[in-house]
Order: C-alpha cells, then sequence, then structure tokens
C-alpha cells in the first residue's frame, strides 16, 4: 500500500496571503486516484498557521494518529507544493531526507516517467522521520 499525506492541503479562499500549498490537495487526490486501490489518501486537518502537520509538534493531533494507523505501507509520498517563483523548467521536486536501497528503485523509476528534479531534504519532517522509523521509503513531492 502506498501512503500519500498533504500536510498543508487545508486551504481557505476567504484568506488571499498564501498559507497553504495550494495545489497539494489536488495533486495527491490525482495521485491516488491513479493509483486506484493501491493507496491511502491523508489530507490536512488543520491550517498550517495553527500546526504544522509534518512537525513533531503535530504528534498529537488526529493527522498524526491516522499517520500512525497506517498498517503495510511500503512507500509514502508527502505532497506539498511550492510557489510559481521558486519553480525552474521542472515542475516536479523530489525531496530526500534518507536514502535507502527501496526509496533509490522508487526513484529510479519515476526517472523513467517523470521529468523532476532531486534535492536533499533539510528540513525535519516528522512524517518522513515516521517513515524511516518503520524502515518505509519516504520522499516530498
Amino acid at each position: 500500500m502506498i501512503l500519500i499525506t498533504a500536510p498543508h492541503s487545508l486551504c481557505l479562499p476567504s484568506i488571499p496571503t498564501r498559507h497553504c500549498d495550494r495545489v497539494a490537495a489536488e495533486a495527491a487526490k490525482k495521485l491516488h486516484t491513479l493509483l486506484h486501490q493501491n493507496s491511502i489518501l491523508i489530507l490536512a486537518t488543520h491550517l498550517r498557521s495553527d500546526v504544522d502537520l509534518n512537525r513533531s509538534e503535530s504528534a498529537d493531533t488526529d493527522f498524526a494518529q491516522l499517520v500512525d494507523k497506517t498498517k503495510d505501507i511500503a512507500l509514502c509520498i508527502d505532497v506539498h507544493s511550492f510557489p510559481t517563483h521558486q519553480l525552474d523548467d521542472n515542475d516536479i521536486y523530489v525531496l530526500v531526507n534518507h536514502r535507502d536501497p527501496g526509496l533509490d528503485a522508487v526513484l529510479s523509476l519515476l526517472h523513467k516517467h517523470l521529468k523532476f528534479n532531486e534535492y536533499q531534504g533539510g528540513k525535519e519532517n516528522y512524517i518522513l522521520e515516521k517513515m524511516h522509523a518503520r524502515s518505509v521509503p519516504a520522499f516530498i513531492i
């Protein structure tokens, strides 16, 4: 099973400033649809301004509890989006916090079908840390 998370996907149209990952929910839902019954989708349950759901401060939230309750996860994809002024020629960016052979195999397969830039993640990501502790390959896209 593939776990798809989008911790900053809750957006309020009434707030004009960027307070969420504006296309993360749409992207995560499309990915979930493409994977049919082979994935579990967990969208944000809180606004990012209230709690950052991919930081350890979110450990007691219902979002974190949903992630913790998942079973038989083979891969975790943590979906985010970025303001357009931060992008270059590629629309897809992959951030990796922990390298392992399973993740390298997944990224190699993705490179055959998608054009994306890969970067070493630099910040704490609570979701990726939890998956790494469970020996589940995980990355941010």
